[in-house]
This record gives structure tokens, sequence and C-alpha cells, in this order.
């Protein structure tokens, strides 16, 4: 008996191996993706952040991160950033949040060639552009409205009072590799709304001050500060002067050499006209003659 012939449809294969190819080059670029994302947030950070801090020399100065987190566009940030001075382990500087980004066009080279930073700080923000340049690595800072009266480190220079104003400026810190010792730094600050009330210094009691604006420019290098231009301008107070400060471990130990004009404003009570009259002078000298003030930061000494 002859059994009918059955006719099975042609392969279409060849039509779907195209489509097939295609769902699994589809599938693996996602899944591997994902793992990149995975590995990304999961990223242990922290022991990378906590290894790269132990590298860097600041001196009498160490830099504390409580927590790394990957933060998506804005890079990595840095949770409870502390800039501590190792002679009290005091807080020098901190600040809640740091947003660390690094630079496209060293990355696709393969190697770090720069990172961009952003910090709230005392009520005011601060913006970083770090550059790596062979020997010498370059810092470009810029800080804005940052309230000096929040600094614990700055009213911790007071037995009592209150400090307050708001500081904004430029600087740049060129280092090698990371070692500021080795380094130096340039900018200038300006200081508005400078008010420093009901304070004492060493038991002394220090007259109420005043200043609408205070301009700073300096240059750093080998551990001495060059203070290249200071003009206060307070009602109390009308400051200018120029000279050095050698930087000392604590900072109020640092070595004073300065040369400053002192003059009344014209709000002066007649307590800081006195004081001013006691600064040693020479008989024809004039009462806007400079004086040099020397000592330590938390002793100077007139002459």
């Amino acid at each position: 008996m002859r059994l009918p012939a059955l006719r099975l449809p042609m392969s279409t294969s060849g039509r779907f191996e195209g489509m097939s190819g295609r769902r699994f080059l589809l599938y693996t670029l996602y899944t591997a993706a994902l793992f990149a994302l995975f590995l990304a947030v999961n990223f242990p950070y922290d022991v990378v952040v906590q290894r790269a801090l132990r590298e860097v020399s600041l001196g009498p100065v160490h830099v504390q991160v409580a927590a790394t987190r990957f933060a998506w566009f804005n890079g990595w940030e840095l949770r409870r950033v502390q800039l501590i001075q190792d002679a009290t382990e005091s807080p020098v500087l901190e600040s809640p949040s740091v947003y660390v980004r690094p630079g496209l066009s060293g990355l696709w080279a393969g190697k770090l060639s720069s990172l961009y930073a952003k910090a709230d700080i005392y009520g005011g923000k601060v913006h970083a552009k770090w550059v790596a340049g062979g020997d010498i690595d370059r810092t470009n800072l810029q800080f804005d409205h940052i309230q000096i009266g929040l600094n614990p480190f700055l009213n911790g220079l007071l037995d009592e009072g209150q400090l307050a104003g708001l500081v904004g400026g430029v600087a740049t810190v060129e280092d090698h590799h990371g070692d500021l010792r080795a380094g130096r730094a340039a900018g200038e600050i300006q200081l508005q709304h400078a008010n420093l009330t009901g304070a004492k210094v060493n038991g002394i009691g220090v007259p109420d001050l005043h200043f609408e604006t205070v301009a700073l420019k300096f240059e750093y290098e080998g551990g001495k500060l060059d203070l290249q231009e200071l003009n206060a301008d307070g009602a109390e107070l009308k400051i200018g002067g120029t000279g050095q400060v050698v930087l000392a471990r604590p900072i109020q130990n640092s070595i004073l050499n300065l040369r400053v004009t002192v003059l009344p404003g014209a709000e002066a009570p007649d307590e800081i006209r006195g004081l001013l009259s006691l600064i040693p002078r020479s008989k024809k000298a004039r009462p806007d003659a400079p004086v040099v003030i020397e000592g330590t930061l938390s002793k100077p000494r007139f002459r």
C-alpha cells in the first residue's frame, strides 16, 4: 500500500538567522551594561579614596572622608570631608558633601589627567579644577559667600566673642603630586561685612570691629606666606600692609614679619584711639607711618 506523500514546509532559518544574531548581540550588550552599572554603583569607592588620601601629603593637616558613594552625573560624593590639623585634631575646614567628577579627555586615553569638584562649605560654594601636568599638578579654586562665622576653627582662636563675614576669591595651587610643602600657591581673597564683636583673646578684651571690605593678595611657597597686599576699610580701623608669615604647627605659633599702617576710622571710639597711641613710634614719625609687627600669631609684638 502506497502512503500519500507529505510535503514539509521549507526551512525559514535563513530568513531569521540575521535577526537572531542581532538579538543575541543586543542581549549581550544589555547584560554588559547592567553589569557595568551594578559595578559602578556597588564598587568599594571608600577603599580607593582612603588609599588615595594616604598618598597625599598636606604638611601639618590631613583629610578625612566619612563615606563615598556613586553620584551619577555628579561623579562621586565624598561625605563629611574634614581638613584636620594634626596638632589639635580639630577641623580647619569641613564640608557635608564634596562632589568629584573626572575629566573625560584623560579617561579616553586610559589615565586620570583632570578632576572637577564642587562643595558646600559654611553656607557658600567652592568650585575646583585639578589638572595633572608632568611633575607639577595645578588646582584652580573659586569660592563664593562662605560664612567665616560658621567655621569652628576660627571661632576657636577666640576665648569669647563672635566672628562674622562673607569670603570670596580665587586661588591657584601648584604641587608635586600631592606634596603641598614642595609646591606654591597664589590668590586673591575678598571679605565683605566682616565683624568682630564681644571678643577676648588670651583673656584680653578686643574692641568691636566692623569692616565693610577686606582685600588680601598673597603667595605661598616653602612654608612661607607672602602677604603682597592687605587693605581693610573699617568703621573703627583702616589697615594696610605687606609682609611675611612663616607657618608653624599649631597655626597660632606662626611667626610674623609684617609692615602695617593702622589708622583710626571715622567711628573709632576712644578705646581704639587710645590703643593706637600706645603703638611705639619715633617722635618725628607721622601718624600714618607704618609699624613692624613681629612675634607669633597668638602673641604679636609692635615696634
